[in-house]
């Protein structure tokens, strides 16, 4: 299981993509910077909720709307695009039918221009939920049968808890010979966790608990 973004670079033999109905204009809380005349308002700019009705506040914020609805829908296209060229034998689409009272695909998601797609191909069909292109051929070498697993002999020693060494969390991660680097992610962790000084035993107590130090 992995994110689409770790698989940048990646290929795999097959893939699935599952929930391939990502709306392209989708975006948690979005805001956008407005241009505000400082000397009215005493502000250069004004962090505003993006939606449609900044269009209506003139021609430089329908531009900036415009500009930023773009920009998302070319990440949204990449991040589409790497989804579909990861497999080298296979690729699974799992996505939804999605569409409107009429029966129009919504072109604004990523299952309707699957949608659009089968259409463009005169292959749509109201009651089928499968489709199928190509041959399924593999390509990679299939694993030899027979091989019988080696079981390695575990070896104790009288003194094997005497040398036994628990390797923490924190020793891993924040160990002391790690460059300075890794020691001010360290504590940059530690820090976002401190709103105010009533919180600074508690982030202490809890990166004792964790492993974290």
């Amino acid at each position: 299981i992995m994110t689409i973004h770790k698989a940048k670079g990646l290929e795999f033999p097959v893939v699935i993509y599952p929930f391939a109905h990502t709306g392209i204009y989708d975006e948690l809380y979005p805001r956008i910077w407005f241009p505000l005349d400082e000397a009215d308002y005493g502000i250069p700019h004004a962090l505003l909720n993006k939606n449609r009705d900044i269009r209506e506040l003139g021609d430089e914020a329908a531009g900036l709307y415009d500009d930023f609805q773009s920009k998302l829908e070319l990440d949204q296209f990449n991040i589409l695009y790497v989804a579909l060229t990861r497999a080298v034998e296979r690729l699974y689409i799992i996505t939804k039918k999605d569409t409107d009272a009429r029966g129009a695909e919504k072109r604004n998601c990523f299952s309707g221009l699957f949608i659009h797609y089968l259409k463009s191909e005169s292959l749509w069909n109201e009651t089928e939920t499968e489709y199928t292109f190509g041959t399924p051929v593999r390509s990679s070498p299939e694993k030899p049968s027979g091989i019988r697993p080696k079981t390695l002999p575990f070896m104790t020693h009288p003194l094997f808890k005497d040398r036994l060494r628990v390797v923490t969390r924190a020793g891993s991660l924040w160990d002391a010979l790690q460059p300075p680097a890794e020691r001010i992610k360290r504590y940059r962790h530690l820090l976002s966790g401190i709103v105010s000084a009533s919180d600074v035993s508690r982030v202490i107590r809890t990166a004792f608990e964790t492993g974290a130090i």
